[in-house]
């Protein structure tokens, strides 16, 4: 069975085991770089919302021997379970009062998501965009996002401006910057058993930036005065090793790196270790100090883009 009978198949079994009325809505939606993930939704006669369910795992699952009883089953449990926030929560999202301090904005990459910005509203930084989403809940364990597109944007009568300046009041509240040694974070690895790395040398150098909630970190490189303050605290200029859309590498510059060789690194870790999804991008980038800007190497005409704490948007 491919994944297209797979899907004929799942939905006249669920279609049985459901309310009458109830529909089977087959959505395709776009993600992070390009990815493509078929889905359903299961809506019920009397309710407007639904949870998104994936399929590519539940056809992994019956691959790897499920019977289409167990899958159903599964699907059954995610329709009933109980939603993380308030159901009323998505009834005021059409209200801007009610959801304006829940806006937060992240950083994705331009190139693979030409087909994404046509349709969201989003904001230029270096070869990077600035795309907004709502933060659901965020007193939850679980992290619980929607992004914005320009329909939602339209219905609230927020331009892309008002968005930005939103989130930028918002995102380091909801979700706070945290900023670590990459020392520190492997010596936490080894006491939890972790194997070290081979070179272990400069370690101390390097300071992972993201958030406490490790989800969309990248964004933290916005927060006014971070990137500034670093650079002061270590007085030199600041290498930014985009690691992935959740966190950012950052080494104080001693002018003894090849920048070639951390770009390629880059590219290599991307294209090996990084699920497409959460790839940021594969181009590194420097701060500088004196003049409070971001470049991106080597390319000329993207530099020299004002630091997110100055007086323009980035």
């Amino acid at each position: 069975m491919n994944d297209s009978s797979f899907f004929s198949v799942l939905t006249s079994a669920l279609s049985a085991r459901l309310e009458p009325g109830t529909k089977i809505i087959h959505e395709t939606i776009l993600k992070n770089n390009g990815i493509r993930l078929d889905s359903i939704l299961v809506l019920a006669e009397d309710l407007s919302y639904a949870p998104v369910i994936y399929l590519d795992p539940l056809y992994a699952h019956y691959k790897a021997g499920s019977s289409m009883e167990e899958i159903c089953h599964s699907v059954l449990a995610m329709i009933h379970r109980e939603l993380p926030f308030s159901p009323d929560l998505l009834l005021k999202i059409q209200e801007p009062q009610a959801i304006k301090d829940r806006i937060a904005y992240r950083l994705v990459s331009r190139k693979g998501n030409e087909e994404l910005l046509k349709d969201v509203p989003w904001v230029p930084f270096l070869n990077m965009a600035v795309i907004f989403f709502l933060q659901l809940d965020p007193t939850a364990n679980t992290q619980i996002t929607a992004l914005i597109h320009k329909r939602l944007a339209e219905l609230w009568k927020l331009s892309t401006n008002e968005l930005f300046r939103l989130a930028k009041k918002n995102t380091p509240t909801l979700f706070p910057m945290s900023l670590d040694t990459l020392q520190d974070l492997v010596s936490s690895s080894l006491k939890e058993g972790l194997p070290a790395p081979d070179d272990s040398s400069l370690l101390p150098t390097i300071h992972v930036l993201t958030n406490k909630q490790g989800i969309y970190g990248a964004s933290c490189l916005l927060y006014e005065n971070v990137i500034k303050d670093f650079a002061e605290q270590m007085a030199s200029d600041i290498i930014i090793l985009p690691s992935s859309i959740h966190e950012v590498l950052l080494i104080p510059d001693s002018h003894v790196f090849d920048y070639e060789s951390l770009r390629q690194m880059v590219q290599a870790i991307n294209a090996a270790e990084v699920p497409k999804e959460d790839v940021l991008s594969d181009e590194i980038y420097l701060y500088i100090r004196c003049s409070h800007s971001f470049k991106i190497w080597p390319s000329p005409s993207l530099c020299d883009t004002p630091s997110p704490d100055g007086t323009k948007n980035p």
